[in-house]
């Protein structure tokens, strides 16, 4: 499943996307593809933004602007054989819980957990936090980041928690900087986080790094140091042993007429895809992790469940 819009509209197509699918299959005996991608959401009366697809792969929510009105904003839900409902829900940044059934949306101060039901009321509301970044595998736990704008003295930190069903919400790291990622494991007892450190000085700098958070003992420990984190895309592994990410280069391309671009429009001249593969928890101090660079371009990596 991916969202995607013609080359040759260069910055425009951020507004033209249209939701796709196509098989991951590969054919057999050497013979040659003739799989094509299938449409399943069109833009035609709305602009199509973010999008995410439930584990099960039977569900997409979508959040849609009307192109006539943009004060039409609202998430949509598409099930193959159905045409697209409006789940009638005001919010941003969202994600499907691993039950396919339910969805946590950003909603003011604040994040709601809702049935994924056109105008279903919300089932929980966490109004400590801004951002959820990810579920546990079986969905009983998340990962949610608080800005701290409650509190004067924290105001310009943000706070990483575990949050679980059980009413548990337990501060894992508060930093002077940001939180970009946060998956688990595939065990669930640790995550490995993209966060940012604010440097020193008159000039507004971040330092990048991963690092994996114990969530039992809130024990962090940082993995790799990075050049820049912008559009950085993460995907760990489903046995939790190693982290792709990409290092996009940005600059004019060989293909000027229709260059690949960024997410804020900016020219992709290459993107090159690396293999983090972090020591065990349980190893020396001092133990380093494994870093090689895979020898393909491309950038967006993502694991194959």
């Amino acid at each position: 499943m991916f969202s995607a819009a013609p080359r040759s509209l260069g910055d425009r197509g951020l507004r033209e996307l249209q939701l796709y699918q196509i098989s991951t299959q590969l054919p057999e005996n050497g013979s040659e593809s003739s799989q094509k991608a299938e449409l399943i959401l069109d833009n035609k009366d709305y602009q199509n933004n973010q999008f995410d697809l439930s584990s099960d792969g039977e569900t997409i929510v979508v959040q849609r602007v009307n192109r006539k009105n943009p004060a039409d904003f609202d998430l949509w839900m598409v099930r193959s054989g159905t045409e697209p409902k409006r789940l009638n829900t005001s919010g941003g940044e969202f994600l499907i819980a691993p039950d396919g059934q339910t969805i946590a949306v950003a909603q003011g101060q604040g994040i709601g957990i809702l049935p994924l039901k056109p105008g279903a009321e919300a089932i929980d509301f966490l109004p400590k936090f801004g951002k959820i970044l990810s579920f546990s595998r079986d969905g009983s736990a998340a990962a949610m980041v608080n800005f701290n704008m409650d509190n004067a003295k924290l105001r310009y930190t943000r706070s990483l928690f575990y949050v679980n069903n059980q009413g548990v919400q337990k501060e894992l790291l508060g930093i002077q900087g940001s939180i970009l990622d946060c998956q688990f494991n595939a065990t669930d007892t640790h995550l490995y986080c993209l966060l940012t450190q604010l440097l020193d000085g008159e000039e507004y700098q971040e330092k990048p790094y991963f690092a994996r958070i114990n969530i039992e003992t809130a024990k962090v420990t940082p993995l790799l140091a990075l050049p820049d984190f912008r559009d950085i895309k993460v995907s760990l592994a489903p046995d939790g042993l190693a982290i792709l990410f990409d290092q996009i280069v940005r600059g004019n391309s060989a293909n000027s007429a229709a260059p690949l671009t960024t997410s804020s429009g900016e020219p992709i001249r290459e993107g090159r895809l690396w293999l983090l593969v972090p020591p065990p928890d349980d190893a020396p101090s001092g133990t380093k992790p494994q870093l090689e660079e895979l020898p393909l371009q491309g950038f967006r990596p993502q694991w194959q469940p």
